[in-house]
């Protein structure tokens, strides 16, 4: 009898990790469900997917999320949760894996696969918070409200994580670091995300197929020496720092005939907010999956960012790059975070210091 393996993906990160996960699992017949999708109508990875000669997935589904208003949210999630009980008896999976255990689509999924014999749970490294972990926004008396009212409006099956991958319902964590895990999570089963998983021909064929659609050829990474991935817009207008240290570090490295490339946020608005292609820099499309990029990019350059997913991923995916977190205040870092960072060799500065870099 074969076994079906369900991938509830919302974001590129974990497309790619559910397809490097999958592509190891090729005696299973693997499922993707998008979840959470702004738009199921001309969906980039959606399409993307479909159009993947290679693909580690039999089939592919597209569910919506961030509905406006009350009735509506409760009308999707009603159709989405009629479409997984379609999903789970057609399947019946023995693992659903999620990069978000909080998502309903997940627990409910979890849910009904009880009908069918009951599938593990599998959680996909989320980045930082899988180290970190999540503090709740709640106090403790206002999250037993909470959850008794998510119980009301879901379903009894509801679970509330403690942190991200800390529900009862998650058996297996995939970490890219599983010996530096919050310690909430070193009671699952860990397992290694092993970076020659994306290594695979399947995903270097997926991450050209990418590129290739944002008119992004090999040669053009090739030739960048440091890969800037910009914080969100809001985050930048709240520093007062930023703007004039990174294009004062941007005209000191062009000057000593560096190639600088841009990635701006995925969810900013304009294209190009700090005008940083009329200074030289290359823009990499904000649509191209930070992944894709790091499968091709150079050997021993420079990726600065901020705190977030990307650093850790560029320093799982890549270590001989040398890998640099751009702070607001270097002295305001939670030890948590400098004792990840200093682990993992990850440069830190503060936003304002940024022209003191060099060795480039």
């Amino acid at each position: 009898m074969t076994d079906y393996e369900i991938y509830l993906v919302s974001t590129p990160l974990h497309l790619f990790l559910a397809s490097a996960i999958a592509s190891q699992r090729s005696d299973k017949k693997n499922i993707l469900v998008f979840i959470d999708q702004v738009s199921t109508n001309d969906n980039f990875y959606y399409e993307q997917v479909n159009k993947w000669n290679d693909s580690p997935f039999e089939e592919t589904y597209i569910f919506p999320g961030r509905i406006k208003g009350f009735i509506e949210k409760r009308n999707s999630r009603k159709e989405i949760f009629s479409a997984l009980d379609v999903i789970i008896e057609q399947f019946k999976p023995t693992q659903i894996y999620t990069g978000n255990d909080r998502r309903i689509e997940f627990q409910y999924s979890m849910f009904k696969s009880q009908e069918y014999g009951g599938a593990e749970g599998n959680y996909i490294d989320e980045g930082t918070y899988t180290y970190l972990g999540r503090p709740p926004s709640l106090g403790i008396g206002d999250m037993v409200v909470d959850s008794t009212i998510k119980k009301i409006a879901y379903g009894f099956w509801w679970k509330n994580p403690p942190t991200i991958g800390g529900s009862a319902w998650v058996t297996n964590v995939y970490a890219a670091f599983p010996n530096l895990v919050h310690p909430l999570l070193e009671e699952k089963n860990l397992i290694e995300l092993s970076s020659e998983w994306l290594q695979s021909d399947s995903l270097n064929n997926f991450s050209a197929q990418l590129l290739a659609t944002k008119d992004i050829d090999f040669d053009s990474i090739q030739a960048i020496d440091v890969l800037i991935a910009l914080p969100h817009e809001s985050i930048i207008a709240k520093n007062k720092h930023y703007k004039d240290s990174l294009i004062g570090l941007i005209s000191q490295l062009t000057a000593q005939g560096k190639n600088i490339a841009v990635k701006y946020h995925p969810r900013d608005i304009k294209q190009d907010a700090l005008e940083l292609k009329a200074i030289g820099c290359q823009l990499i499309p904000k649509q191209v999956n930070f992944e894709a990029l790091l499968l091709i990019f150079p050997k021993k350059r420079t990726i600065l960012g901020d705190f977030s997913s990307v650093l850790l991923n560029a320093r799982w995916l890549r270590p001989d790059l040398r890998v640099i977190a751009a702070l607001e205040e270097k002295t305001s870092v939670s030890e948590q975070l400098y004792s990840l960072y200093t682990s993992l060799k990850i440069e830190m500065v503060d936003v304002k210091e940024l022209s003191s870099l060099n060795d480039f």
